[in-house]
């Protein structure tokens, strides 16, 4: 099964504080869209959030652990497998301006 773009959309998923609606905003996020977390706790929705967005970052945190290594023993590679999201998150979604 193929996973379709939501590259340029917003969604609205409700009850993504846990459970099904979390894995579905993280579904969604991971597709591209821009997601908007809508539950009845405000700290698992924030929770929920964060793995969002670690999701997008982890890669960069990754690199920037293995690349001075890498560069000390005068090379190797990184292999990054991944989606568009970070491409598709408005400004400072990340922490990044």
């Amino acid at each position: 099964m193929t996973s379709a773009s939501m590259r340029g959309k917003v969604a609205l998923v409700t009850g993504a504080t846990s459970g099904i609606g979390a894995a579905v905003a993280e579904a969604v996020a991971e597709r591209g869209a821009h997601t908007l977390v809508a539950g009845r706790d405000a700290a698992r929705g924030e929770a929920v959030v964060g793995t969002i967005r670690l999701n997008v970052k982890a890669p960069f945190y990754l690199v920037a652990e293995l690349a001075p290594g890498m560069a000390d023993r005068g090379g190797g590679a990184i292999v990054n497998v991944s989606t568009t999201a970070a491409a598709a998150a408005p400004v400072g979604a990340c922490g990044i301006d």
